[in-house]
């Protein structure tokens, strides 16, 4: 006999197998947990088929990469998409793209500077020579930043 599987916690249909017959009681046959002899709704995209209590159902299979707003996240259960989440990430604005370029050379720039900041206390305190390839690249980097 022909039996239907499907998830546990999710109900979600995963397969066919065949049911062992019941050794106690013949002509019948042991249907496992998780399992059910009605047979599941055909696929459909963008859907689970979906064992709710004794019948089959359709239910949204969002699961994988969506976005909140930009922000990529992961959708692992069953069901309609949160609000606020969809399946396209919002592009960007120019004014946005400038801005993280913006923020990116900041960051760049003063990380630079930090790096080598130890040269600067290092003259201050011996008098050692700073290289003017580094006196160079710090003044660039300071004009860089907004």
């Amino acid at each position: 006999m022909e039996i239907y599987n499907y998830v546990g916690g999710t109900g979600e249909y995963v397969g066919t197998s065949t049911a062992s017959p019941d050794p106690l009681d013949v002509g019948q046959f042991l249907i496992p947990a998780n399992a059910t002899t009605t047979a599941p709704l055909s696929a459909r995209e963008g859907y689970a088929v979906v064992m709710t209590g004794s019948e089959w159902a359709y239910v949204e299979d969002n699961r994988g990469s969506a976005y909140d707003v930009r922000e990529e996240v992961t959708i692992e259960a069953l069901g309609a998409l949160p609000t606020g989440i969809t399946k396209e990430a919002v592009p960007f604005t120019d004014a946005e793209i400038a801005a993280n370029t913006q923020t990116e050379l900041n960051e760049t720039s003063q990380a630079y500077l930090d790096s080598t900041d130890w040269y600067i206390t290092r003259n201050i305190e011996t008098g050692a020579v700073i290289p003017v390839d580094v006196t160079t690249a710090r003044a660039t980097a300071r004009e860089r930043i907004i």
